[in-house]
């Protein structure tokens, strides 16, 4: 019987390792089939087209593909479940916006980033406030002075709670007062293209989903929510330049990145942060950062998880101070900056 008990468990402990080798190839061998991409906003829109043009450099040095596909809804919650329940083997990337962060305290989800790890983190994107071109509000001025005269009046364009052009009207409603009536549409090409089709007043989004209707004549840009004004708008102001009551929320930018679930192996996820991080430096897509409008980033790891949870701790408030629909941040342990 002893003899029995004893090769049982030799013959344990030789599973378990053989096991244990036999995934220490497999992580060896990564990648060995092509990856799933999943973006957590529509097609079109600056998430959409800022990790498809960084996407094919990646998968040059990976050897295989990364197949991109939009997994829309709520604020990129939907998104961000799905990829939570995934394996955590590195076949499943979340390209994700900033909003992620916003999503304990509106309650649009339980989860974060912080359960994930960020591969890279690309680029961030100053906001645009802008109108149609044959608006009645040609300044943001006008614009902002309509809202205050006539709260919940004006029309606009948001991606619903969470989304950038949201987070950006809690702050326009904490620093000048103003009240909208917000509608929602899936993205925030979607949201520029219904100003242009005067299904709204006005929106805010991020500039890369705006820069080529404003160039293009089809939007006009009233402001750059940026401190100082962008060279590349000539005769567009900046928001602190009309109005001072920003200086508390500037600087303030969307961000774009990619991760993966926590508890990946470190191996995959070193390696897909060689990969992601040599892409991102290829003069290519530093020429689409730079002509898009977007500010490189290019951070990872610890530095890409302290500037998230930066901006997670300057929004909440943001949001919290607004009187939107959010939980208190203190209630999940989110410090106010300075405390």
């Amino acid at each position: 019987m002893k003899r029995f008990f004893t090769a049982a468990l030799a013959f344990v402990l030789l599973t378990s390792m053989i096991g244990c080798q036999s995934a220490t190839q497999n992580i060896s061998k990564y990648p060995e089939t092509d990856i799933q991409g999943v973006v957590s906003w529509g097609a079109g829109g600056g998430l959409d087209n800022n990790s498809r043009a960084l996407v094919p450099h990646v998968e040059k040095l990976l050897g295989k593909s990364i197949i991109m596909t939009n997994r829309t809804g709520a604020s990129g919650s939907i998104a961000l479940q799905y990829a939570y329940e995934q394996k955590s083997d590195g076949y499943t990337l979340l390209f994700a916006a900033e909003g992620v962060q916003t999503f304990k305290v509106s309650g649009a989800n339980d989860k974060d980033f912080d359960d994930f790890i960020p591969i890279l983190l690309f680029l961030e994107t100053p906001g645009v406030i802008v109108v149609a071109q044959d608006s009645p509000y040609q300044t943001l001025e006008d614009l902002f002075n309509a809202c205050l005269e006539s709260p919940g009046k004006l029309r606009m364009a948001t991606t619903g709670a969470g989304g950038l052009p949201d987070m950006l009207g809690s702050m326009a409603r904490v620093a000048v007062g103003i009240e909208t009536n917000n509608i929602p549409f899936e993205g925030d090409a979607a949201a520029v293209t219904a100003v242009m089709g005067g299904h709204a007043d006005f929106t805010m989004v991020g500039l890369t989903s705006a820069e080529q209707n404003i160039k293009g004549g089809a939007v006009k840009a009233l402001a750059t929510i940026t401190r100082e004004p962008l060279d590349k708008f000539p005769g567009v102001p900046s928001v602190l330049q009309i109005y001072p009551e920003y200086e508390n929320y500037l600087p303030w930018s969307s961000f774009h990145g990619v991760y993966v679930k926590k508890d990946t192996p470190k191996e995959i996820v070193a390696l897909l942060t060689d990969a992601f991080k040599k892409g991102w430096e290829s003069e290519e897509y530093q020429k689409y950062i730079q002509e898009s409008g977007s500010l490189p980033l290019g951070i990872s790891g610890e530095e890409a998880s302290r500037y998230a949870d930066n901006w997670k701790r300057i929004t909440s408030y943001i949001l919290y101070d607004s009187g939107a629909d959010v939980s208190n941040p203190e209630d999940f342990g989110i410090k106010r900056i300075g405390e």
